[in-house]
């Protein structure tokens, strides 16, 4: 984890770090290549099997309806009184956001370098369509929606402030000790430097991240129950709807 912690903190900070630009290729490479073997040995079908658009939307369909019936029925049975089981307690659900800062202060960085002078004509009509998730993401100016700054406020309300996420006191701070948080936000931060040679992965990348997941809809629900700030989830479950918005924006992306 040690080693993730130090990707984190080296990757905004470049200038500092740079052999980490020649050293990411071939992690990122191997990152790959252990999804693709995670993928063969799955039970369901994946998403590397798709071929076609129909079959893609559908397959991104069938997973918000599955996730919402998990949502209806992991709430079915608390209206008969049986104890929470994402969160204990309020310093539980304290704990689990604490737990989530690192990857939620990168939130979309995989986008950003995405759409600039140096893309090719031919892609950008692609790349002027996640450029737009990533202007939403970041509140397009507006920072009262910026992502970050929203889950930096909600960490301030629950008395558990970070120090700033690109400096080298944010990645010794205590408590930040999952290490699947740490390995996913670095994830995020090394595909973005490959704008050009990564493309169809970023495009992947990002319709997987704006896609709608089980943790965002309980959480809305459970933090209310325990008087803590929900918006930052449910601005996310808004904007990552599959009809007209993100998902459905990063669908199109990855088909055109």
């Amino acid at each position: 984890m040690q080693v993730h912690k130090s990707l984190y903190y080296q990757i905004p900070n470049l200038e500092k770090h740079p052999r980490v630009l020649s050293q990411a290729p071939d992690i990122l490479i191997s990152f790959f290549t252990e999804v693709v073997n995670c993928s063969q040995h799955a039970s369901s079908q994946s998403i590397l099997a798709i071929k076609d658009r129909s079959t893609l939307l559908k397959f991104l369909h069938d997973k918000d309806q599955k996730i919402i019936a998990q949502w209806e029925h992991y709430f079915s049975p608390r209206k008969s009184g049986k104890p929470r089981e994402m969160f204990k307690g309020e310093e539980h659900a304290k704990w689990w956001l604490r737990q989530c800062a690192p990857v939620k202060f990168v939130d979309a960085a995989w986008l950003g370098y995405i759409h600039k002078v140096t893309t090719p004509f031919a892609l950008r009509s692609i790349t002027k369509n996640v450029w737009r998730i990533l202007s939403e993401e970041l509140g397009n100016g507006d920072l009262a929606k910026n992502h970050v700054p929203l889950f930096r406020n909600l960490m301030t309300e629950i008395n558990h402030t970070l120090p700033e996420e690109e400096s080298h006191d944010f990645i010794k701070s205590n408590g930040l000790d999952t290490r699947q948080v740490w390995e996913a936000a670095v994830a995020q931060l090394r595909i973005s430097l490959f704008p050009h040679g990564f493309l169809p992965e970023i495009l992947g990348f990002n319709m997987h991240f704006e896609m709608l997941t089980w943790d965002s809809l309980v959480a809305i629900k459970k933090l209310k129950q325990l008087s803590i700030n929900k918006y930052y989830f449910l601005l996310h479950v808004s904007i990552d709807n599959a009809d007209s918005d993100h998902t459905a924006m990063a669908a199109q992306s990855v088909t055109e």
